[in-house]
C-alpha cells in the first residue's frame, strides 16, 4: 500500500470507528473494501484518460501486464477491461471522482 492509499484507508477507518461507532475491526474491514474500490476507480479513470488522449498503447501495455496488480491476474484484468468499457460507454471522461 503506497502512502496515498494508506492515508485514504486510515481516514476512512477513523471516520467509521469514531464517527460511525464501529469497532476497530469492523471499521478497518470496511475501510479496506472502500480503499480497494477507490484504487480500482482511480485506475479505471486513468485508463480512460490515456485512451481519450490517444495513448491506447499505454492502456494495452498496462492491461497486458505492465502492472502486476492487473496483467498477471486474468480475473482482475477482465474486471478492469469490463469497467473501462462500461464507464466509457456511460460517458465517463476520466475526471477526478467521476464514476457512473
Amino acid at each position: 500500500m503506497n502512502e496515498a492509499e494508506k492515508e485514504f484507508f486510515e481516514e476512512r477507518s477513523a471516520i467509521r470507528e469514531f464517527d460511525g461507532g464501529q469497532s476497530r475491526v469492523e471499521a478497518e474491514a470496511a475501510a479496506r473494501i472502500e480503499t480497494d474500490e477507490h484504487i480500482f476507480q482511480c485506475m479505471v479513470r486513468q485508463l480512460i484518460q490515456w485512451a481519450k488522449s490517444g495513448k491506447r498503447d499505454d492502456v494495452k501495455r498496462w492491461l497486458d501486464g505492465a502492472d502486476i496488480k492487473c496483467g498477471r491476474d486474468p480475473v482482475k484484468r477482465k474486471l478492469y477491461v469490463d469497467a473501462l468499457n462500461e464507464q466509457i460507454k456511460l460517458g465517463n471522461k476520466g475526471a477526478w471522482g467521476e464514476w457512473k
